[in-house]
């Protein structure tokens, strides 16, 4: 087991080691910060002011925790040094106490790493024979700006952004690789005209930026064969109302256009398709109201059950059914996934990346 886990922003939390039989039935929790009005005959009406991710408690009991005088069961403790378990908790629930910094707990329930303090002001011990103890402690869920250590790695999820090198070079990034779970046999990228790249230009993260001085610039992918039922784009278009029928994410010739700018407005145009969902930042909106992230970054989440067929592969930045829709767009990562993911795993995911840019 690691003894530590880097976040996003590259800053290094101590990971909780005492294994899962350490603590026998561990209790999880999940709560949501709602405002519930009760309207009567089953009405009512209900406003979430808190994260829709919500925020994640476990309560564990440590039934045998030995002295090192009993057994030679060590772990490695917050400050590198060999401890017994025992004292492991002691020295982990004094350090976080004192220096106020959370460590990373794994959830028995789904493998998930978290932010994790000491709900419990006290830690007490309850004395066996021959030096063994128990006790029980809860660990609350905590959030910091920009700092993730969420793993969502799934086997047919394809990630690209600056530091998953599927660009390769620096401002560059003429040619790269196309994961092979997207399409068969793998793929080229391509860039074209007007992409560059802008270092630390995100929360410390570089970004891709299309058409800043000419309607040239996109990237595709040129093998067939893909089929994507959701997606997550960290993007942003660089002006109030489309100037035109931006072409963000579309088949490069003839094919599906995914998202597309509503010239003139702030909204994608509608697709009009059945089992479709779009969420930016979370927040899902109608199909006839697709608002897009205008002069600000967001997090835009696709959902279609059936799937988009990319009989020709798939395109940024460019409509691929009406020549000259450029879009005015930042790029800062684009996830694509092949089939149909849990809810949960959207939501996630959304804050994953909304905390890693600092969105």
């Amino acid at each position: 087991m690691p003894t530590t886990v880097t976040s996003t922003s590259g800053n290094t939390y101590h990971l909780f080691q005492l294994a899962e039989p350490s603590y026998w039935e561990p209790e999880e929790s999940i709560r949501f910060e709602e405002l519930e009005n009760d309207l009567g005959d089953g009405y009512f009406s209900q406003a979430l002011y808190g994260a829709n991710t919500g925020l994640r408690s476990w309560k564990l009991k440590l039934g045998t925790l030995a002295h090192t005088d009993v057994l030679p069961n060590t772990v490695t403790d917050v400050s590198g040094a060999t401890v017994s378990r025992e004292e492991y908790l002691w020295n982990l629930f004094c350090h976080t106490k004192v220096t106020g910094e959370p460590f990373v707990f794994t959830s028995p329930r789904d493998g998930q790493y978290h932010l994790v303090r000491f709900a419990d002001k006290e830690l007490s011990y309850q004395k066996m024979r021959v030096k063994i103890y128990s006790t029980g402690v809860e660990l609350k869920q905590v959030r910091i700006p920009g700092e993730s250590v969420f793993s969502l790695d799934v086997t047919d999820i394809t990630v690209f952004d600056e530091s998953a090198r599927q660009y390769i070079g620096d401002t560059a990034f003429a040619i790269g690789l196309w994961p092979i779970a997207l399409a068969s046999g793998g793929a080229s990228l391509t860039v074209t005209g007007d992409v560059t790249e802008v270092a630390a230009e995100l929360n410390s993260h570089a970004i891709k930026r299309f058409n800043s001085s000419a309607s040239t610039g996109y990237v595709k992918q040129q093998i067939d064969g893909s089929t994507v039922r959701e997606a997550f784009l960290v993007m942003k278009m660089r002006e109030a109302t489309f100037s035109n029928a931006a072409g963000v994410f579309a088949d490069r010739a003839g094919g599906p256009d995914v998202l597309i700018g509503s010239s003139g407005t702030s909204k994608f145009a509608n697709p009009s398709l059945s089992g479709f969902t779009y969420k930016l930042n979370g927040l899902t909106y109608a199909q006839s109201d697709l608002q897009a992230p205008m002069n600000a970054w967001g997090v835009v989440h696709l959902r279609y059950e059936t799937g988009w067929e990319f009989a020709n592969g798939v395109q940024f930045g460019r409509d691929g059914t009406t020549g000259g829709t450029y879009a005015l767009m930042d790029l800062a990562e684009i996830v694509l996934l092949t089939e149909i993911q849990p809810t949960t795993f959207g939501l996630d995911m959304t804050e994953y990346l909304s905390v890693k840019y600092g969105i």
